[in-house]
């Protein structure tokens, strides 16, 4: 089992010897100061930019999770908790596959609380 600092963004980055301005660069950020608040957790990369971390280092998205502060995870949380109430009352047929998404997310979510 890894130790859950492994995963972190800051983690990737100092294992791949890159500085801050050389890794935004390497995952097409405008600047620098664009790595900083994934790697203190004050902020999440958008879609695209974790999918670079993937790319990179080749630690899954969900591993990387884990250094997202305690405070966003209980965020995105009750989002998903409040789409997933919204989306079971409706009958289209795509709210299926919502619903099975955002119950897979709550579920990984809810492994990744700290105490």
């Amino acid at each position: 089992m890894h130790h859950p600092d492994s995963f972190s963004f800051k983690a990737c980055r100092e294992r791949s010897g890159l500085d801050q301005a050389e890794l935004s660069h390497l995952l097409g950020l405008r600047h620098r100061k664009a790595i900083s608040p994934f790697e203190t957790g004050r902020r999440l990369p958008d879609a695209r930019t974790l999918i670079a971390y993937e790319l990179a280092f080749g630690d899954s998205a969900a591993a990387l999770l884990q250094s997202v502060t305690a405070e966003e995870r209980t965020r995105m949380l009750h989002r998903a908790l409040r789409l997933k109430r919204r989306f079971q009352h409706q009958s289209a047929p795509d709210v299926h596959d919502k619903v099975e998404f955002l119950r897979a997310l709550i579920a990984r979510l809810l492994r990744y609380r700290r105490p």
